[in-house]
């Protein structure tokens, strides 16, 4: 019955992941023109912008998705939709105007001095760009529509890279104009949005849709930017307590990282809501833990192997850059990686609060690790430089899921094989240890075999360990694909 949602996962995970790709795509580029300072007020820049994107959204993808899985009808939905869109944009301007008001002291606060009051602005522009983004991408996820919110993510995509290529190699070269190419191929991406989705706006304004959605979305928002803030918050730490050098280096750390989620997580995420609401409806409780455990490990394993593949032949990209400053960041990917998959592991077991409609647990969470989040950076990066802050990351993404763990065990007891994560880990972390002391104990310098074969060798040993879940693999998706 329905679409497979195996398919959705390739589908709208494709969409998804394609935005992140082309910036990904587009770093090496920034790293050869743009000096390690340089970069390092860019990340800052971006992550401000995501921080404004994720504080402001209401979750607004998932509050569409849920309003229309409600059946309110298409008129009401329509004037939803316009309610949303409308709200955004006058909140979007009532904030760049206090973002003007401000400017001096916000780029103090953030940048370290008043140099960067333009940047601001700019910031606040493309994250309520985003949004409005989200917005009209949901929408035709929620109709289902997924060859529009393909080629959408598509056409945003070419004007990103187009616009972005040409202001770096077309005009003359500075840090302003790549950060007003994101807000000029931002703003276009809004106006194709709103052609695509034409005929779903009907323009007029509803305090229900408002209260609606503030209702479901604005826990999840504040626990969606918080989180953003644990996992990159440290920039602004880093630029405040140690250099512009070390947040390039912890931000290109973490866009390697990342590759696991563009690759896997993002796609996951966009189906795992809708397959376990939808499980949860149709079969018992106990089909319901047994079925999430069994999608979570495997998940887990291919997380894990993911992540391995991409720390054992990180350097031989790196190796290509000018600058080998960067080779040094080889070092900070793997405790990055496992503080991402704990953040990704924290995500799905929160789906207790949202099947038992108790979001507002999951903002409680992240506000208490916020908290301890800014104590641990202040203090370990002071000390540590960019150790410090990925120590504090770690951490507190372990804290999350012990914490959400205790409470799915009172107030939504699905049965997680702990046990395996735990094994999963350990094994992932003595690979990993293998890959960098291998070479030292060894006295190895054939970079061939450091940077090949040895890799090969320990990839090999992860698969042979989970065989029977690479083998399961078609079998998961179909399982992933039903419509009960």
């Amino acid at each position: 019955m329905g679409n497979s949602l195996s398919k959705d996962f390739i589908t709208y995970g494709f969409g998804n992941i394609l935005y992140t790709a082309a910036n990904l795509l587009l770093l090496p580029i920034f790293l050869e023109k743009l000096e390690v300072n340089e970069y390092g007020v860019l990340s800052v820049f971006l992550v401000s912008s995501s921080l404004v994107t994720n504080l402001f959204s209401l979750n607004i993808p998932n509050g569409i998705l849920r309003s229309f899985n409600e059946g309110y009808g298409a008129e009401k939905e329509k004037k939803w939709v316009s309610t949303a869109f409308l709200y955004f944009i006058i909140v979007g301007l009532f904030f760049v105007f206090i973002a003007y008001i401000f400017k001096s002291k916000l780029s103090q606060l953030i940048f370290g001095n008043q140099n960067y009051n333009q940047y601001i602005l700019l910031f606040v522009i493309l994250g309520f760009s985003r949004i409005l983004d989200s917005l009209n991408l949901g929408v035709l996820r929620a109709r289902n529509k997924s060859k529009k919110y393909v080629l959408l993510n598509i056409i945003n995509v070419i004007y990103l890279a187009a616009i972005n290529i040409y202001i770096i190699y077309f005009t003359e070269f500075a840090l302003i104009n790549i950060l007003w190419g994101y807000i000029i191929s931002g703003l276009i991406s809004n106006c194709t949005g709103l052609i695509f989705n034409y005929f779903e706006y009907k323009w007029k304004f509803e305090f229900e849709g408002v209260k609606y959605f503030f209702r479901y979305g604005f826990p999840l928002s504040i626990a969606s930017c918080i989180s953003y803030f644990i996992n990159y918050g440290n920039r602004y730490f880093l630029m405040n307590y140690s250099t512009k050098t070390d947040v390039a280096l912890i931000d290109i750390s973490q866009k390697i990282a990342s590759l696991v989620g563009i690759l896997l997580t993002v796609a996951f995420l966009t189906v795992f809501t809708p397959y376990y609401l939808n499980l949860y409806s149709k079969v018992s409780f106990f089909e319901f833990s047994k079925k999430i455990n069994k999608l979570i490990i495997d998940f887990s394993v291919f997380f894990c192997f993911m992540g391995l593949c991409i720390i054992m032949f990180q350097d031989l990209g790196l190796s290509l850059l000018s600058n080998h400053q960067y080779l040094s960041v080889v070092q900070y990917v793997p405790y990055l990686i496992l503080s991402n998959y704990l953040n990704v592991l924290f995500s799905m077991l929160t789906m207790g609060t949202n099947i038992l409609k108790r979001t507002e647990i999951e903002m409680y969470i992240t506000i208490f690790i916020f908290s301890i989040s800014i104590i641990g950076n202040i203090i370990l990066i002071q000390y540590y430089g960019i150790y410090g802050a990925i120590i504090t990351q770690l951490l507190i993404n372990l804290l999350s899921v012990l914490i959400i763990s205790v409470y799915n065990k009172q107030k939504f007891p699905v049965k997680i094989d702990f046990k395996s994560i735990i094994k999963l880990i350990f094994v992932f972390v003595v690979l990993c240890f293998a890959k960098f002391k291998i070479p030292m104990i060894f006295n190895m310098n054939n970079l061939i075999i450091i940077r090949v074969f040895i890799p090969l060798i320990l990839v090999a040993i992860f698969i042979l360990l989970y065989h029977k879940v690479f083998l399961a693999l078609r079998s998961t998706l179909f399982e992933l694909g039903r419509k009960k």
